[in-house]
């Protein structure tokens, strides 16, 4: 009995030991979303959890109808709480008991860009909403989504600012299944990579901790599923096990999940070429690089939850993804290699709108290592620097150039296509098929295609179009939002040409802009 007692507070030891490390590595990462988050979006970032947890009448989220669905596990303890009450905000330290006894969300976490270098001042909030289906019935899941879009048009109208939540049941997502409430999945996005980057990127905002985030990195699926059943059994960790949600592990990535993985990101470089690049690069990788690729890159950051300090750009998620791409690159696709360093450099500053991080910022620090590394120089870092003042033609060149690169990764892997249908069930194979067709269609570079505006110019915000008609040809111009100077997007032989192109490339904003009808130049 007493081995078993020293064994336990042996385990227990360690395992506040690793729960530490993961905290210190989240505070690090917290301290970096809200060092570039403006006072209003700050404010926003910390009223959301405070949203969702309670329901008062008169705040945004507020469901009148029953079943009560709201509440964050172990709120009160967080520090997003804490912060909360300094505000004002929300100014009675008794709201928490509103609170429903049995909270609804076990588990709330930000998925993404937000406190990496990759952070923007568009970046998105996308959050996962964790909870267990088996107590909801579907009038309590619709009130969730209910409350919870809500919360979504209160942030888009009095912030402007875009959120997600994604709600997922702790079962399902130990087992890789991403279905509704009561809804077979369709979900045609590589599974094994999206809880990759889940575990890669997220941060802990409110509720119960993953407790992948407190085991060894690689360990095999065997070992993981028995290790947690084991802890999870001992009485001296119970109490500290509450605290801990299993949402479970990743194995290697087989060919299937390598060839959708490329597939997903071609299809999605259309929204932003320089992302899908280099997470391609990374899936790319883990078939065709060396034997330190094959483990999943968050395990490899796991591993220095404990070392990451305030300001070191080390801890960053993206950090040790830009050097394994690069990595790869330098060994196995050379030809390639200055493409991934100008999709980085770019990923740094902010694609499409460049910017130069702030001086001092561990941002900025990483990308000057690269530039001393890469040995830019002055004149090449004044040319990258000064994307947004390229011409609309050299931007879409280059960001062809980056699907061109995209195109040559699935001719290397797409020779197992007919392969990667082995085995799916009917689902699998409908969902594998649409990605192929989708990325098929994503490389079409025929003349007979619209043409596609680069994505600099799909970001705009334009305030009105003006439809010129000139003796032989339709022109196109736009005035952006708070520029003055009128730009010049598309010629056309006819007007239903530039209405298609301006359709098909979403740069129409109804409620947002003009459009303009100019025919002097014709009479």
């Amino acid at each position: 009995m007493g081995q078993t007692t020293d064994q336990e507070a042996a385990l227990k030891a360690k395992l506040t030991e690793m729960k530490a490390a993961f905290s210190n590595y989240n505070m690090v990462r917290m301290r970096e979303a809200l060092r570039y988050l403006s006072a209003p979006k700050l404010k926003l970032f910390i009223e959301i959890p405070f949203l969702i947890h309670v329901n008062q009448p008169g705040r945004p989220g507020y469901v009148s109808d029953g079943p009560e669905a709201h509440g964050i596990y172990n709120f009160t303890e967080s520090g997003f709480f804490k912060e909360g009450m300094k505000t004002g905000d929300f100014p009675d330290p008794g709201l928490a008991s509103q609170a429903p006894e049995s909270p609804c969300v076990l588990g709330l976490y930000h998925i993404g860009s937000l406190g990496t270098f990759t952070q923007s001042a568009g970046s998105d909030f996308d959050y996962w909403v964790i909870i267990d289906k088996t107590g909801f019935t579907k009038q309590r899941y619709y009130n969730l989504e209910k409350k919870l879009n809500h919360i979504v048009r209160y942030a888009r109208e009095s912030f402007e600012q875009q959120v997600s939540f994604f709600i997922m049941d702790q079962a399902d997502i130990r087992r890789d299944c991403y279905a509704g409430f009561d809804t077979p999945e369709t979900m045609i996005a590589p599974k094994l990579f999206l809880k990759e980057e889940f575990y890669r990127t997220f941060l802990m905002v409110a509720g119960k901790i993953p407790v992948w985030t407190l085991l060894p990195a690689n360990i095999k699926q065997g070992t993981y599923t028995t290790l947690v059943g084991r802890l999870s059994g001992m009485a001296a960790l119970a109490p500290m096990f509450r605290d801990f949600i299993d949402l479970g592990r990743l194995e290697s990535p087989a060919d299937q999940d390598i060839l959708r993985g490329i597939l997903w990101h071609i299809c999605k470089s259309k929204a932003d070429p320089v992302k899908a690049l280099i997470k391609a690069t990374m899936i790319l990788a883990h078939k065709f690089g060396t034997e330190s690729h094959a483990m999943l890159l968050c395990d490899e950051l796991k591993q220095g939850f404990g070392d990451a300090g305030i300001d070191d750009y080390s801890a960053d998620p993206y950090k040790v993804l830009f050097d394994r791409v690069i990595d790869f690159h330098d060994t196995h696709a050379p030809e390639s290699l200055n493409l991934i360093k100008n999709a980085i450099f770019f990923r740094l500053c902010g694609y499409p709108n460049i910017r130069v991080p702030e001086d001092g910022s561990p941002k900025k620090q990483l990308l000057d290592r690269y530039i001393r590394t890469w040995n830019l120089t002055p004149y090449q870092v004044k040319k990258l620097v000064s994307f947004p003042d390229w011409s609309e033609s050299e931007k879409r060149l280059l960001e062809r150039t980056f699907v061109k690169r995209m195109a040559e990764m699935y001719q290397q892997i797409g020779s197992k296509a007919d392969q990667a249908f082995a085995g799916l069930d009917d689902t699998e194979k409908r969902n594998l098929k649409i990605l192929i067709h989708k990325t098929r269609e994503r490389l079409n570079l025929s003349k007979e295609k619209i043409q596609e505006s680069s994505t600099y110019m799909a970001r705009k915000s334009f305030e009105f179009f003006l439809f010129r008609k000139k003796p032989k040809a339709w022109e196109l111009s736009a005035y952006p939002r708070g520029e003055s100077q009128e730009t010049r997007l598309h010629r056309s032989d006819t007007f239903l040409g530039l209405m298609g192109w301006i359709i098909e490339n979403r740069l129409y904003n109804r409620s947002k802009a003009a459009m303009k009808l100019d025919l002097k130049a014709a009479i």
